[in-house]
């Protein structure tokens, strides 16, 4: 069997995806990426946006007293 990562996201607009990363660090790279342009999204709009870091694999963003979020999430698995 092989390893893989899934990044999970969730946000508040578009509901739940799902992406299978076959190298880890592709998977956290991803998530790394998308939480800096929320963050710089949300800023540019105005919002103060609250970041969240439950370990390297979960982050939250949230604006709007909780209105606005964006959640993901990174899941360690395997291929069969």
């Amino acid at each position: 069997m092989r390893e893989c990562a899934i990044l999970v996201h969730r946000n508040y607009a578009e509901g739940l995806t799902a992406t299978a990363y076959l190298n880890e660090e592709d998977a956290r790279r991803e998530m790394n990426e998308a939480v800096d342009s929320v963050i710089g999204k949300l800023t540019e709009e105005g919002y103060k946006p609250k970041i969240i870091e439950n370990g390297w694999d979960n982050i939250e963003v949230s604006a709007a007293d909780g209105n606005i979020y964006y959640e993901w999430s990174i899941i360690l698995s395997e291929i069969r």
